[in-house]
């Protein structure tokens, strides 16, 4: 796997290369350019790290307390539940209230996190059911998932 500076060269030298595809040359304007979108990539890799950390923690907060019963469609569920009805309120604070349950917590760190790297359309980017299935199941997890549902 590539190290975050092997991956922000390999992003700045494709930069460069589309400009020069493109007949500019690299003058100061376009490094300046380059730079600008390579550290807005790099954000938002932070970004979606973040989020993905935060699902992460949820399900094994679910995992915890259901055990075996627990699921990726629960967190699915629980996760547009949260966003639809809960997110709305709280999404100006910059932390939950002191009195959200643990999973809120971590529901709230990823849309926090999610609110960061926005899809091109503005809306969160938040996982999908069959992307959250692989973001929990990643290398990162240390539980054993139950069955998939």
């Amino acid at each position: 796997m590539d190290t975050s500076a092997e991956a922000s060269a390999r992003i700045a030298l494709s930069l460069a290369a589309a400009y020069q595809r493109a007949g500019r040359t690299l003058d100061a304007a376009a490094q300046r350019e380059i730079v600008s979108e390579l550290s807005s990539r790099m954000d938002r890799s932070a970004a979606l790290r973040r989020r993905d950390d935060a699902l992460r923690r949820a399900f094994n907060l679910l995992v915890r307390l259901f055990g075996e019963d627990a699921s990726v469609r629960m967190l699915s569920e629980s996760l547009q539940k949260f966003e639809t009805s809960v997110w709305p309120n709280w999404r100006w604070c910059a932390q939950p209230p002191d009195d959200a349950s643990p999973l809120r917590r971590e529901l709230f760190d990823a849309c926090q996190a999610a609110s960061a790297a926005p899809i091109p359309s503005g809306v969160l980017n938040l996982p999908g059911k069959r992307q959250l299935y692989r973001v929990v199941t990643s290398a990162c997890m240390n539980v054993t998932l139950p069955a998939r549902q």
